[in-house]
């Protein structure tokens, strides 16, 4: 696949401060914190992945293009009570982007759109209706949201708890006032001014440990198919953005062992 964009030219190391107040510790929706993430032995080249991995590698060009065709704006329902109890469905590998912003349309930058395909990002001018989506049609599914500040005041307190809201990404202008609200939220994982620099990073680990994590559910439930192709589909995401990574080949052969484990 061609690439739109130079990855190191977004790409910059987590500054403590912008870690450091937001870590993770809930359940099994909520993703580890930065500094846990995965990390792992230095190996040799990307070369020495099995042909069979190679193989079944998926087109994510083909993936983003028939998404950006068939894709289906998800329903808006009706208002639900915040006093009555959501209801949960069993998990699914199914992971959905949301913006919520005011003034935000659509996603333009190419490394977005690669990071959510299939999915495209689905975006929401107000709290209420993002709420609403949430609650009604997320279920059970892995929900990364970037949010802008005011916007995120009014939706973190309703919706923080759902199991299926699995990371909160604030881009505001005023970082001070919102960290200071936000630092209640385990599952608010940053709040920074600059995407490109800190939000992206940011946002990408987080997507690549939760393939992990459902590569690893599928595997214990005996469904090594779906596991494999999981494990394929982050392994593919990885080396597209962040190929100069010095975690990537490190990721690969950790991806390659789950795959290989009798």
């Amino acid at each position: 696949m061609a690439n739109n964009f130079n990855p190191q030219s977004f790409y910059a190391p987590m500054t403590s401060d912008a870690r450091g107040t937001h870590n993770s510790t809930s359940s099994s929706s909520t993703l580890p914190s930065t500094s846990s993430s995965i990390t792992l032995p230095s190996i040799p080249s990307p070369q020495s992945q099995s042909e069979s991995a190679r193989n079944t590698a998926t087109s994510f060009q083909s993936k983003i293009q028939n998404a950006q065709q068939s894709y289906k704006t998800l329903p808006k329902s009706e208002p639900i009570s915040n006093n009555k109890p959501s209801d949960t469905l069993p998990e699914t590998g199914e992971i959905i982007f949301l913006r919520l912003d005011p003034y935000l349309e659509g996603e333009e930058r190419e490394k977005y759109k690669y990071l959510a395909a299939p999915s495209l990002w689905k975006f929401y001018h107000n709290a209420n209706d993002c709420e609403n989506l949430l609650r009604s049609e997320c279920r059970g599914k892995h929900v990364f949201l970037i949010s802008s500040g005011q916007l995120s005041q009014q939706l973190v307190p309703t919706v923080h708890d759902l199991p299926q809201l699995t990371a909160v990404y604030i881009h505001c202008g005023d970082v001070e006032l919102n960290k200071k609200w936000s630092c209640n939220f385990k599952k608010v994982k940053l709040v920074c001014w600059d995407d490109d620099k800190e939000l992206f990073p940011q946002l990408f680990n987080d997507v690549m440990q939760m393939y992990v994590e459902i590569g690893d559910n599928y595997m214990r439930e005996k469904k090594r198919d779906d596991a494999r192709e999981t494990y394929i589909v982050a392994m593919e995401k990885y080396g597209e953005l962040f190929p100069e990574n010095p975690k990537y080949e490190a990721f690969l052969k950790k991806l390659q062992e789950k795959m290989d484990a009798k």
